[in-house]
């Protein structure tokens, strides 16, 4: 399978009335990327818009206003990217072509390149720094796509699953002798459970980025699994999201992860492919 890959068809966009192109939108409005939709013509993305609309249609209410129409994969991605960045605590993500860069700043990773797309001329425009050691990438093209695409010296990562839930809030049900509490990290909500001891027994992270919140680093001590402890967190972190009104959850999941937020009621809109450049 080659490199080349179609690009995708649908992407979240907002404009206003008066602007022409999507060149008009992103220079009077920042960094985004422009899109060809097939019988409806350009659209911009601008990150945490989280508004959908073709370039030269009058936005009601104003510029900025939430329009609920759906989700499509690849805006889905970059929000997802964003998100992570401030959960990890990194700096915000800075706009390549079709896609976005975040500095990792870790040894032996030091930034990961997340793509709508996948091009052989596109990632050799992405200068010498896409070619470096401790050079990441994420996209949905698909892993056999992405593996044919960065050739020798790249490292695959198992894939993932972008996946969107609503978020609902109920009570809590900890097992007993454990109990919880949500804490503030920065910008990021950390819900944690603990045993008897005061041991942390299962956390994880939200972000809010935009109209989502993006789930993050959902972890249970060995000895503790089985015991629900993913559920418990995860129900911690959507009754803080809706009483702080984020509606919409947005993770990466593993593929046994998955199989738990399915359970859950999450919906997969895709595979995130992913691989790091080793040598």
């Amino acid at each position: 399978m080659g490199c080349r890959q179609r690009p995708p068809q649908i992407l979240i966009g907002r404009g206003e009335s008066g602007i022409r192109s999507c060149r008009d939108v992103l220079a009077t409005h920042g960094d985004g990327f422009c899109w060809k939709v097939p019988s409806v013509g350009d659209r911009v993305y601008l990150p945490g818009s989280s508004v959908r609309r073709p370039v030269g249609g009058a936005v009601e209410p104003g510029l900025g206003a939430r329009e609920d129409v759906g989700v499509d994969s690849p805006s889905l991605l970059i929000e997802w990217a964003y998100g992570w960045s401030v959960s990890r605590g990194r700096p915000t993500p800075s706009a390549v072509a079709d896609g976005v860069r975040i500095d990792l700043g870790r040894p032996g990773r030091t930034a990961r390149y997340v793509l709508l797309r996948l091009d052989p001329a596109l990632l050799a425009g992405l200068g010498d720094a896409w070619a470096g050691v401790g050079t990441e990438v994420k996209t949905m093209a698909g892993s056999a796509a992405l593996s044919a695409c960065v050739g020798d010296g790249w490292l695959m990562y198992s894939a993932c699953e972008l996946m969107t839930s609503q978020f609902t809030a109920g009570p809590v049900s900890l097992p007993g002798g454990y109990t919880s509490r949500v804490a503030r990290d920065g910008a990021t909500i950390v819900a944690v459970v603990l045993d008897g001891a005061g041991t942390v027994a299962s956390s994880a992270r939200l972000a809010r980025w935009g109209g989502y919140g993006i789930v993050d680093q959902v972890e249970t001590s060995l000895r503790h699994r089985r015991r629900g402890m993913a559920t418990t967190v995860m129900s911690i972190l959507g009754t803080w999201a809706v009483s702080s009104g984020v509606r919409t959850g947005l993770l990466a999941a593993t593929e046994q992860g998955a199989i738990l937020y399915r359970r859950l009621g999450w919906t997969a809109h895709g595979e995130i492919a992913g691989a790091v450049r080793v040598r």
